[in-house]
């Protein structure tokens, strides 16, 4: 789900959020420009063409931001890449919004904006975005002020505003707006104690990157989604994530959450590298931890190393991607073949890491559900299943890419 996150386009991105620069995203959201961020120039780049800021993906669909337009493309059933009729787009199509943006959001079949006035625009379905959750057919104005990012769990969003501190709004029945209770609110709930540079959201936790480089969880821990090392919810922050006792994990980078998961990037010399934790059903948590469903099978909940070294980019949802070193490294389903090795496996899983071949230098990295789609040179590139909603109402196959293939323009 966040599929909300924070992300920043480029390679600049953690050097952006170092500076103070939010970005979020798995569910997903990003800051590109205002808070000493740049967009990223085309030319500089080596492309010829149309450069991407950032990426970001719900589950069946994909939107991209370039220079304050958005432009999305994929499953479009619930309005969520454009108001036409159309069920489905296979190439980017304009979104017309109150003016330029600066942040993109994700999730499900929801897609939201940060516009450069602060305020947030959203468009598809409204579960946990909008008061009473009817679709927004067109972007909407969601009432949200003074916004650098935004992120969308399952059924509650959260902001990070520009004075650093974090407010939700939704369904709290598992503690995910971080206000120490379980009743769920219309109006923005601030979640007490935090000064964050990034925010994200889980199908029923929540999680900041603070701007001392540490990550504070709260919500849903059944599933240790919120890092803590024993089973239950956190109805406020808990303590700073550690993958080893009296070790925070620290110099964070970059954070992102999916339904049941979490990743974070650190920078940190000894052990810089991508460290997850939470559900591991589909193998998310890495090659040292077992695959298990409804369980990590990580006792301490403590994040796991799952991928070493410096990381530029980040996303997951059923798989996670990574990007270091201008390549992506992807890892966990293999179901609809979004691991970008060719391999289609239902219900199957690849634990190791490895990289994606046939793409030019990335910048950044989206997954969906069924799909993955990256930012390389002046171009989209996405690996996996198209799908798209039929007549009969289920989802059918429009084609399968087994390697990355670029988006027409």
């Amino acid at each position: 789900m966040e599929r909300v996150v924070q992300k920043l386009a480029g390679a600049a991105a953690l050097a952006l959020i170092a500076t103070g620069c939010s970005c979020v995203a798995d569910f997903r959201s990003f800051e590109i420009e205002g808070d000493g961020g740049a967009p990223v120039d085309a030319e500089a780049d080596g492309g010829g063409g149309l450069a991407y800021d950032a990426i970001v993906a719900g589950d069946e669909h994909f939107c991209v931001l370039s220079a304050g337009e958005v432009a999305c493309w994929g499953d479009n059933r619930r309005a969520q890449v454009s108001p036409s009729e159309a069920l489905f787009f296979d190439a980017p199509v304009p979104v017309s919004l109150g003016g330029p943006a600066i942040a993109l959001a994700a999730d499900g079949d929801r897609s939201c904006a940060v516009l450069s006035d602060r305020r947030v625009w959203c468009w598809g379905a409204g579960v946990g975005v909008v008061v009473g959750g009817d679709i927004l057919p067109t972007p909407t104005d969601i009432g949200l002020f003074d916004v650098r990012a935004l992120t969308i769990g399952g059924a509650h969003v959260c902001a990070l505003h520009t004075d650093g501190s974090v407010s939700c709004r939704g369904d709290n029945g598992e503690g995910q707006l971080g206000r120490g209770d379980r009743e769920g609110s219309d109006a923005p709930v601030t979640v007490a104690g935090l000064e964050a540079s990034q925010i994200a959201a889980g199908g029923s936790h929540s999680c900041a990157l603070l701007t001392d480089r540490t990550v504070r969880c709260w919500g849903d821990n059944v599933r240790f989604a919120a890092g803590g090392e024993s089973q239950g919810d956190f109805l406020e922050p808990g303590p700073r994530l550690a993958p080893s006792e009296g070790t925070p994990l620290d110099d964070v980078t970059a954070i992102r959450c999916g339904e049941g998961a979490c990743c974070a990037a650190s920078s940190t010399v000894s052990s810089r590298g991508v460290y997850c934790w939470g559900d591991n059903e589909w193998s998310v948590l890495g090659p040292s931890v077992p695959r298990s469903e409804g369980s990590s099978r990580n006792d301490s909940g403590r994040p796991l190393l799952a991928l070493a070294g410096e990381t530029e980019a980040l996303d997951l949802h059923d798989a996670v991607c990574a990007v270091q070193g201008g390549e992506v490294f992807c890892w966990g389903s293999t179901t609809f073949g979004q691991l970008g090795d060719g391999v289609r496996l239902d219900l199957g899983v690849r634990a190791e890491p490895a990289a994606v071949s046939g793409l030019p230098p990335v910048q950044d990295v989206a997954v969906g559900l069924s799909r993955a789609c990256a930012v390389a040179g002046d171009g989209i590139w996405c690996w996996g299943t198209v799908r798209r909603l039929g007549d009969a109402g289920t989802f059918e196959e429009v084609r399968f890419d087994a390697e990355p293939a670029r988006l027409p323009r």
